[in-house]
């Protein structure tokens, strides 16, 4: 069997394991964060999903949590935006290793 039909299934089985639902004293640990910022929460929520795509080549499902949105003001004490901050989760996150390396 090749490498990388190896590395597809021990990938698929991590996620498999992970999108069944198990008793809370069974859980498997395995969870993938990333953080976003935009001047909403919504570009906030989608920055951070977006950086699960970029950096999983397989994953779970991703779920969002908002988190704030503070003031940004100018030197002139104008209000220019807002900026928000939310962080993406998912269960699982495979990466595909490059056979040249």
């Amino acid at each position: 069997m090749s490498k990388k039909a190896l590395q597809l299934g021990f990938c698929l089985a991590i996620l498999a394991a992970t999108l069944f639902n198990a008793p809370a004293s069974q859980a498997i640990p395995f969870s993938y964060s990333q953080s976003g910022v935009g001047g909403t929460m919504a570009q906030a929520c989608n920055n951070a999903a977006q950086k699960i795509e970029n950096n999983c080549d397989i994953h779970g499902p991703i779920t969002t949590t908002p988190g704030s949105c503070k003031p940004l003001w100018g030197l002139d004490g104008q209000l220019l935006g807002y900026v928000c901050t939310c962080t993406a989760t998912t269960s699982a996150c495979g990466k595909f290793i490059d056979p040249q390396f």
